[in-house]
């Protein structure tokens, strides 16, 4: 009996940034709604499960502008691990799939460094990264 391979290639075409804060993820998206003139809004948790069958739940906040650009704010960390194993130091990740053009990767890192909460944010390059499949959601 022949065997079936479904090989799917993924585009990680988005800006993805890494946060350090301290603070409740719901502190951190009204103030970063505030910087980015978004509102983003808590959605369902995204859930995964780890090798071990163990389920993993990340919040999740989002916003989709007029121009069609979509803003996900995504926990890092839950009780049972991390959606980004290989970047622990992240407590969240900010996803910045851009369909008009109009903010640019340093553009972002530079208003997310205005923010008082944020204590460090850095560009992660998806397209390298082991889980990169957890973003794909």
């Amino acid at each position: 009996m022949a065997r079936l391979v479904l090989d799917i290639k993924y585009d990680y075409d988005f800006i993805l940034v890494g946060i350090a804060c301290h603070h409740k993820e719901y502190r951190l998206c009204h103030d970063l709604n505030n910087l980015l003139s978004t509102s983003m809004a808590r959605l369902t948790d995204l859930e995964l499960v780890d090798k071990k069958n163990h389920v993993l739940a990340f919040t999740h906040y989002a916003f989709q502008n007029s121009d069609g650009d979509q803003y996900d704010l995504l926990g890092n960390k839950c009780p049972k691990g991390f959606l980004l194993p290989e970047h622990k130091q992240f407590d969240y990740l900010l996803m910045v799939n851009m369909v008009s053009d109009s903010l640019s990767e340093s553009e972002l890192l530079k208003t997310l460094k205005l923010s008082k909460l944020v204590l460090a944010a850095f560009a992660v390059e998806a397209h390298k990264l082991k889980s990169k499949e957890n973003l794909i959601f």
